[in-house]
């Protein structure tokens, strides 16, 4: 029942995966200069992408725009312009740097995105290695450079970036000092051209786009239902045992500031139970109970799908150290001078995997499944024999939860 439960919740995520393509308000212009507003499939590229779709009406047919096509498009934080521009095609793993510290350039077509737009405009090429260019009102587009290259098995750089900015960008009142100290870093450059744009234009206002994350802080509460199979204990082999518990917990997330905030990592404790009777007929006649208890430290990923402003699917992937307290197993009714009573515990970590719903930004749901988590222990016991045992773990958990901020 746990296995499909599992398919169940894996078969939900993907059809509202795949059916939450999102297209928003934006707009291109073609090669005539002529601008239209249209609804763009926002894709959050991680690299400069070569076509866009697009649609100018909800329900209209898909379009495709290639960099042939239209000289400009904007969706989201997401603003993309076609240049033809000399690309450094230089290697920039170590291994295969170059022993010549000038760009080797080849002319390409591509859609660059704008970081920074004003009296100076800086532009990003996204990718394995990631460049950026400028242009200004008189200047042409052209790459900043930044190459390393091997000399003598030693890696040199020629950050001829500063000087091309020294030359380029030069504003009475800036310090120069502060080209000098410039890093080939987006944030490092747009802070630099956001200052340069200022200098020359006082009424320049510059669109900040948040890059910070988000800290949440929430608390979860619900049952288990968990599945026990015996696979050593005295007469026990063998045998499965169900059953039912709690589990609460605190629960601390980051998000991130890329991709639209749909990536996050978290960091949960938690404190579960569980208790199952059997009753036994092999070999010897005992009834069985096991009581399990335990704190979880689980350390996890956690991917966001959006539906709307107020709701959110996640999908969640975390390892969990876990810690019995309380527990133990009892072989009862034996008709030995002792019954069988185990206490000392430990047990293995092991990966959980969920599925849940995000609403108001305050509330969730959500279903977890604790895949063969091992649980074992070992006791000498009089008249002879021993309890050496070894069990699998698995449980469906199903919680509710409330974020506090």
């Amino acid at each position: 029942m746990i296995q499909k439960l599992l398919v169940t919740f894996c078969l939900l995520v993907f059809s509202i995966a795949h059916s939450q393509i999102k297209y928003e308000q934006g707009y291109i212009i073609d090669l005539n200069g002529r601008k239209s507003e249209v609804l763009i499939q926002n894709a959050e590229w991680k690299a400069n992408p070569s076509f866009v779709n697009y649609k100018t009406t909800l329900n209209g047919d898909v379009r495709k725009a290639t960099i042939n096509d239209i000289k400009e498009f904007k969706v989201g934080n997401f603003h993309y312009v076609t240049f033809k521009v000399d690309v450094d095609q230089s290697s920039h793993i170590t291994r295969d740097l170059s022993v010549d510290r000038n760009p080797e350039f080849k002319e390409e077509t591509l859609f660059l995105r704008k970081l920074v737009e004003g009296p100076a405009n800086l532009f990003v090429l996204d990718g394995s290695n990631i460049l950026y260019f400028y242009s200004t009102r008189e200047k042409p587009i052209e790459q900043l450079i930044s190459k390393r290259y091997n000399v003598n098995r030693r890696i040199a750089r020629n950050s001829q970036f500063r000087q091309q900015l020294l030359s380029g960008l030069q504003c009475e009142g800036m310090d120069l000092t502060d080209v000098q100290n410039l890093d080939y870093r987006r944030d490092s450059l747009i802070n630099y051209f956001v200052q340069y744009n200022s200098c020359v234009d006082e009424t320049y206002v510059y669109e900040h786009i948040k890059r910070e994350g988000d800290f949440n802080f929430y608390f979860k509460g619900g049952v288990q239902f968990a599945n026990l199979t015996v696979e050593r204990g005295l007469n026990a082999k063998g045998v499965e045992m169900s059953g039912m518990g709690y589990r609460a917990s605190v629960g601390l997330e980051y998000v991130f500031p890329f991709n639209r905030n749909k990536w996050a990592a978290y960091f949960e404790p938690a404190y579960r139970t569980f208790s199952g009777d059997k009753e036994l007929t092999a070999v010897f006649n005992a009834d069985l109970s096991a009581k399990y208890s335990s704190v979880e430290l689980g350390l996890g990923v956690r991917h966001y799908f959006f539906l709307n402003e107020d709701s959110k699917l996640f999908l969640n992937l975390a390892y969990v150290y876990d810690v019995p307290v309380g527990s133990e197993v009892l072989f009862a009714n034996t008709n030995r001078n002792m019954d069988p009573i185990l206490t000392d515990f430990n047990s293995s970590p092991y990966v959980n995997i969920g599925v849940g719903l995000n609403f108001k930004n305050k509330y969730l749901i959500e279903a977890r499944y604790g895949i063969n988590q091992e649980f074992n222990g070992f006791l000498e016991v009089p008249e002879n024999y021993y309890l050496d045992w070894r069990s699998k773990y698995s449980a469906v958990t199903l919680l509710v939860g409330y974020r506090f901020f």
